[in-house]
């Protein structure tokens, strides 16, 4: 299954992440998949700078499994794909990882939407949007649409 995860990047741990049992707190697991998803958008856009406003998506749903802690002295990577994208909505599957041991530390399964700022309402994900992941990720992706 890694395979299906073309975007990789370590994050550092900080201090304050842990709590007092010497374990990364479960709230800051969704800082780290923050990062992932910054870094992957970054990187779908060839950018520096992410203007959200811009890309027109938000997210509109977090499920997130927690498998093992994360360990004061343990490296974390968060890899990041797109699983599929609909006419409004796409899924995002990402994975926090030990990379010198491959365990799976959580998983997460984000929903995020096409979002018009000026609106305020959801729209549909542009085609310049679908085109940009499926040519980063090196495979179309073909629009699941909802009845």
């Amino acid at each position: 299954m890694d395979k299906l995860y073309k975007h990789k990047i370590e994050v550092q741990p900080r201090f304050n992440d842990f709590d007092p049992m010497g374990h990364v707190n479960n709230t800051i697991f969704m800082n780290y998949f923050d990062i992932g998803k910054v870094a992957y958008f970054k990187a779908v856009w060839n950018t520096d700078f992410i203007d959200w406003r811009e890309i027109g998506l938000v997210i509109a749903r977090i499920e997130t499994d927690f498998m093992s802690p994360i360990l004061m002295d343990e490296r974390v990577v968060v890899r990041t794909t797109i699983l599929r994208i609909g006419n409004k909505s796409l899924e995002l599957s990402q994975q926090l990882i030990n990379p010198d041991t491959n365990q799976l530390k959580a998983a997460a399964r984000t929903i995020m939407v096409g979002f018009d700022v000026n609106t305020n309402s959801a729209e549909p994900i542009t085609e310049k949007c679908v085109e940009a992941i499926s040519r980063y990720e090196g495979r179309p992706f073909k629009r699941e649409i909802s009845k």
